[in-house]
């Protein structure tokens, strides 16, 4: 899923599906899946429009399947941020929200959070659109990503957070309106987690939908 996009962002290596254990094979020989309304996933970050109007633009309105994802391993690393990044970090962060559309097992959607040590200067508007939230926030094709601030109460100490949307190629939304809907969801999943971690500082995430960039 992860576009050649090298700016940014390194390389994630694709994650490979399996059929689900104890589902029904009804669908063209394909797996179903238990799953739940996109309103539901991943603890509801996008329970409210219009992130749940661009979450079921670019996934889907069907019901997903969220089990791979890890919001408390998450915010658990973002804790335990030291300023050195892994090669895990490096690679993916953490996985916020993994979805898969429950008719068929395929991937729709994966969000990652990791600690980021500097915000990027320079922009690269050839290939990105940029939004006004956070400190920097960029989206293309099937790609966004937010550096925000967060100065936590407990650990003490302040970080700066990475977070990174990736999505299947699938989407009936028009070519143009993906950017902004991309960077809308990641916006609402980067505000659930900044107050999960209880961010004392001004993070600069802006409710609702993001603006361009001049």
């Amino acid at each position: 899923m992860r576009t050649t996009l090298r700016m940014f962002m390194v390389p994630v290596a694709v994650v490979v599906l399996g059929a689900a254990a104890g589902c029904s094979s009804d669908n063209g020989g394909k797996d179903a899946m238990k799953g739940k309304p996109v309103a539901e996933v991943c603890d509801g970050f996008a329970k409210d429009t219009p992130a749940l109007d661009a979450l079921k633009a670019i996934a889907g309105d069907g019901d997903f399947a969220d089990d791979r994802s890890l919001p408390d391993e998450t915010l658990k690393a973002l804790r335990e941020a030291d300023g050195e990044l892994t090669t895990k970090e490096l690679a993916s962060g953490t996985p916020l929200c993994r979805l898969q559309a429950a008719k068929d097992g395929e991937s729709a959607l994966d969000i990652d959070f990791r600690e980021a040590l500097v915000v990027p200067k320079g922009r690269d508007r050839s290939t990105f659109s940029y939004f006004i939230t956070g400190e920097d926030a960029l989206s293309a094709n099937r790609f966004a990503k937010i550096l925000f601030e967060c100065r936590m109460k407990e650990p003490a100490k302040k970080i700066i957070v990475a977070a990174e949307l990736e999505r299947s190629n699938k989407s009936e939304a028009a070519v143009k309106d993906l950017p902004g809907l991309q960077i809308t969801v990641l916006n609402a999943a980067a505000r659930k987690v900044a107050a999960d971690l209880g961010c004392q500082n001004d993070t600069k995430l802006v409710s609702g939908v993001p603006k361009p960039a001049a």
